[in-house]
């Protein structure tokens, strides 16, 4: 009981720390503090994995190097007191800063791994809080919707939360009932489409389409043509909401003309630039090994807006390998035999959803709560065969276990 309260405790001081930056900002002093006690809390997770049960299956090892990669190159840049500025805003990043967002965004995936494996972390354990999950990404759309119109001079804007419902659509898989299961795709579906990210909208209808095939393979006949059936209803619902928004929002219409026409919002010139660069432009060293944490921000003021092209600049064809390897893995995850087929859907859509962005978005950096979350359950059930709501195989060979 006492491992299950602390994972209760990590939880909820994961939601506060979501809180208390949606509405004072990641500068404010509790946020901060919270933001801290996660990594710490996170790091000796970390370390309890690594003691008791070993990085496995190969994904966690993937994952375990990367994080690694980019943590040393992120000391190095602090280290070196190297400063880039972002375009937009022109705020310093450090290389402490590349640091902190880097385990932010990876370190909670070992955690919720290490309390799955100790059992804490189940089926109804995620279920059971998706509503405040709901919650939480609403007010923060809503406050981040608030301040970006209070600066523009339009009513309508994108909102990167498109992409942190998207982040919970993997929890789809665990809701118990049907209709709880339609309520909560039809209102993640709502959400990111009233958010306008384009990229978010495309990789939802994808996650859809492959939680509906998914379905398929493990049906009878009868419930075979009930989802072809659904399919057809929700595609005829998509087609039907866009054309109302495209009637009712010309921003919503101009983001999808632009979508038709190829226009990447800028996309294509980061893209043209940071190849040309790599290949003409590099030392052999740093073709290799890279030009350090950020650098892309050093030569462009920018982020190349493509995880490979990122990586490519900043850590070179060794961090190129690194990350293929790691979604090589991943991969062989979602085809490993014996993975219930719950959990072998689960880890699809996350696969579909962060494999799909590292061509046009951040996605090694964007790992979420609610995405951690079933990553790490996932992984603890696809290196047991199996998940229960009760204890798993445990090993406890130090104190660090008491985490």
């Amino acid at each position: 009981m006492k491992g299950r309260n602390l994972a209760t405790l990590y939880v909820w001081l994961f939601v506060f720390y979501l809180l208390s930056t949606s509405l004072f900002g990641s500068s404010f002093i509790i946020t901060r503090i919270f933001s801290h006690i996660l990594r710490i809390w996170s790091l000796l997770c970390f370390l309890s994995l690594l003691s008791s049960y070993g990085l496995k299956p190969a994904m966690l090892k993937a994952l375990g190097a990367l994080l690694l990669m980019f943590v040393c190159y992120g000391m190095i840049q602090e280290f070196q007191g190297t400063i880039y500025y972002a375009h937009d805003p022109p705020v310093p990043i450090t290389g402490s800063f590349f640091v902190f967002k880097i385990c932010a965004s990876l370190l909670p995936i070992f955690a919720f791994c290490f309390y799955a494996k100790r059992g804490y972390i189940t089926e109804s354990f995620i279920s059971n809080r998706i509503v405040l999950f709901l919650i939480i990404i609403t007010i923060g759309a809503i406050s981040n919707m608030t301040k970006e119109l209070s600066q523009a001079d339009t009513d309508e804007i994108t909102n990167n939360f498109g992409y942190t419902y998207l982040s919970l659509m993997p929890m789809l898989v665990f809701i118990k009932t049907k209709f709880r299961r339609v309520l909560f795709g039809a209102f993640c579906l709502i959400m990111i489409l009233l958010c306008m990210k384009r990229g978010a909208i495309l990789i939802s209808f994808i996650v859809i389409t492959v939680y509906m095939l998914s379905l398929l393979k493990e049906s009878s006949k009868s419930t075979k043509i009930r989802v072809v059936v659904s399919m057809l209803l929700i595609s005829l619902i998509a087609f039907y909401a866009v054309n109302r928004m495209m009637s009712r929002s010309d921003y919503f219409q101009e983001r999808v003309n632009d979508t038709m026409e190829g226009d990447s919002s800028g996309r294509d010139i980061y893209y043209a630039f940071f190849i040309d660069y790599y290949l003409n432009n590099t030392t052999d060293e740093e073709f290799l090994l890279g030009m350090g944490a950020n650098a892309t921000l050093g030569i462009w003021h920018n982020y190349a807006h493509n995880d490979w092209l990122e990586i490519a600049i900043n850590q070179g064809l060794f961090g190129v390998f690194l990350y293929l390897i790691y979604w090589i893995t991943f991969l062989k995850l979602c085809l490993k035999k014996g993975v219930e087929h719950k959990i072998k859907t689960a880890l699809w859509i996350v696969f579909v959803i962060y494999f799909l962005q590292t061509f046009f978005s951040m996605s090694y950096s964007d790992y979420t709560l609610y995405s951690s979350m079933v990553l790490g359950y996932c992984i603890a059930c696809s290196a047991e065969n199996s998940c229960k709501d009760t204890n798993l195989v445990t090993n406890d060979k130090t104190d660090l276990n008491v985490l």
